[in-house]
Parts: structure tokens; C-alpha cells; sequence
């Protein structure tokens, strides 16, 4: 069985030859994820018309003179982008602010509203992918999109929980290389399977490609974004057999403490500023 305490994913390529997967039914060929997963705020807020919004601005400690960064969105523009909804079970209503922060990502804002006032809880440079409540209406789970800026090439989808004095805890988190090649079909069920051998590359092309190059100012070995030890996990979730017969495997790799390594610099400075994102085994 694979650990189901608080891990990190990571989703690239690997040529794996631990196990011989079993193609089922084609399945719809899907991103692992994408914009298109941002949550939809009507879903879940509480309808205010314009007027109704901007009567509430006052009562934000952060309100439109403090996050209307350089004057690049209308006030209206700005409003559209608070959304009331009950965030802590208290029977009052919270906000949540989604839109422009004076960077290229939109931030994403909560607040409380305690003693009639808005207050600023947290903040991330990041979309909502989804909120999940519990019966009392106070939010247990986040989990938001990194879909990178500036030109970066690492995308992450990560899911925090959200404990009782409204503080985020990162739990699990999958990260994906924009140049990444996806799948056309998915194996029926997804297959856990362990590497036997030392010195699988995971790579980010299903193509043997070792000659030393730089991506994006890095410097990289070919297309290779690791190489793991034997007894590394992760899960299958597609198969391809190129022209030569080689079958390749699309996996999400789980994280460990052995990893003969590859990877591009901006992965290293991930690896080395936050333990817990450890993409190795």
C-alpha cells in the first residue's frame, strides 16, 4: 500500500518495466489539470447586486483603496471579483476576493467578518479550484491552481486544510511541466507500482533523450527530470508504446529520500526551500 500521510505528488513521464499495464476502455483524454478547473463562485456565494457590494466596502479593513493595486481594473470590475459566502459556521457572512493583486497571477483573498467588520485572513497568488464545508458550514479544505506566471514553466494544484482559528496547512500537492507530452487515453483503473531497478529516468517526453541541454536557462540532461532508485512508487496512469515497441508509462511519482537527480534548477530551489516537496525515491 502506498503512505497516506500528508504527501507531495509530482506528475511527468517514466519508461517503467515494473509491471505490464493492461489497457481497458478508452477513456475522454483530459489534462491532469487546467484552468478549466477553477471553481465557478456562483456556485457557492450568496447573490449581492453591485450597489449592495460596494455598501459592504467600508466594513473591509482591506477594502478598494487597498487592494485596487495601480488603478489598472474599474471599481465595477473590482466588486465583481468579492463574493460573500459563510466561511466559519458562524451564521455571518464571510467574503472572499478574486481578482487582480497588482501582479500577473490574481490573488485570491478571505476574510472573516467579525464585530460587523471584514478581516483579512490569508492570502495566496493563487485560484480556487474548490471549497469543501463540513455540516456546519465551516470550511474544512482548499484546494487551489498555480498555474505559473512570468513565463514559468511548473504548474501546481495543491490542497490545503483549514483548521478551527482559520489557519492553511498544505496536505498534498501534484506539480506538472507545461512541456510535458499528456496522454490521448487513461488505463481503465490507475495501477500503484514500485521500480525495481536503479536508474529510471522520468522524463517529460516519452523519448530516450540524454545529451546535455539547457530548458529555460537550466541546465538539464536531455529530457530527463529525475532519475530513481529502486523501491521508488508511484501511480500509472496511462500507457504508450512508441514506434520502436518500447512501452512508456504517464505517472504521478511518489515523493522519497533517494533520488539520483536531474532535475531543473527552479525544481532544486522547491526541493531545498520546502521539505515536505521532496519528488524522489
Amino acid at each position: 500500500m502506498l503512505p497516506k500521510s500528508s504527501i507531495y505528488y509530482t506528475l511527468v513521464l517514466i519508461f517503467s518495466a515494473c509491471i505490464s499495464p493492461v489497457l481497458g476502455q478508452q477513456n475522454t483524454p483530459k489534462l491532469f489539470f487546467s484552468s478549466t478547473d477553477e471553481l465557478d463562485f456562483k456556485t457557492v456565494e450568496r447573490p449581492f447586486t453591485t450597489q449592495e457590494k460596494e455598501n459592504f466596502l467600508p466594513k473591509f479593513d482591506s477594502g478598494y483603496d487597498t487592494l485596487h493595486y495601480n488603478k489598472q481594473e474599474s471599481k465595477e470590475e473590482f466588486l465583481m471579483g468579492i463574493h460573500f459566502l459563510e466561511l466559519n459556521g458562524d451564521n455571518s457572512i464571510d467574503a472572499i476576493y478574486y481578482g487582480y493583486g497588482g501582479y500577473e497571477p490574481n490573488i485570491t483573498i478571505f476574510f472573516l467578518q467579525e464585530n460587523g467588520k471584514f478581516i483579512e485572513q490569508s492570502r495566496h497568488l493563487e485560484s480556487i479550484a474548490s471549497l469543501e464545508f463540513d455540516a456546519k458550514h465551516q470550511l474544512q479544505k482548499v484546494t487551489f491552481l498555480n498555474l505559473g506566471c512570468c513565463g514559468d514553466y511548473m504548474e501546481f494544484k495543491t490542497e490545503y486544510i483549514v483548521d478551527a482559528k482559520f489557519k492553511f496547512k498544505p496536505t498534498k500537492s501534484s506539480a506538472k511541466m507545461s512541456e510535458t507530452t499528456f496522454p490521448t487515453q487513461y488505463l481503465a483503473q490507475p495501477i500503484k507500482f514500485e521500480v525495481i531497478n536503479d536508474g529510471y529516468s522520468l522524463r517529460y517526453k516519452p523519448r530516450i533523450y540524454d545529451t546535455p541541454t539547457e530548458f529555460r536557462s537550466s541546465p538539464l540532461k536531455g529530457n530527463i527530470l529525475g532519475t530513481y532508485e529502486s523501491k521508488a512508487q508511484g501511480i500509472a496512469l496511462a500507457a504508450y508504446t512508441d514506434p520502436s515497441g518500447r512501452t512508456w508509462w504517464f505517472v504521478e511519482m511518489q515523493p522519497t529520500k533517494k533520488l539520483k537527480t536531474e532535475l531543473c534548477t527552479t525544481m532544486m530551489e522547491l526541493i531545498y526551500q520546502l521539505p515536505t516537496l521532496i519528488l524522489v525515491g
